[in-house]
């Protein structure tokens, strides 16, 4: 019980840390900020997966960070879509 809650707690510090990097950098810095935005989404992926397998029913807990890590990741995969895609909200 007590791996889980170091290992819950560790995926929710990455999540904010995750969606909270572009206002620690300078939103407008995205130099700064992506590269490190990015590999922690991936890392947390991974958490979420390690925890699924070890804990099973138990590991869905961690889904509960899935909205702060993931954020940056869907807005800039978004982005990009659509501007290769040439729809008018490329900026």
């Amino acid at each position: 019980m007590k791996d889980f809650r170091i290992l819950l707690r560790t995926s929710f510090v990455v999540a904010l840390c995750a969606f909270g990097a572009p206002w620690f950098f300078g939103i407008s810095n995205t130099g700064t900020w992506m590269p490190l935005a990015l590999p922690l989404a991936l890392f947390w992926t991974a958490l979420v997966i390690f925890a699924l397998v070890r804990f099973r029913a138990r590991g869905l807990w961690l889904l509960f960070g899935t909205p702060l890590a993931l954020y940056w990741p869907v807005v800039l995969f978004m982005l990009a879509w659509g501007c290769a895609h040439d729809i008018k909200a490329c900026p």
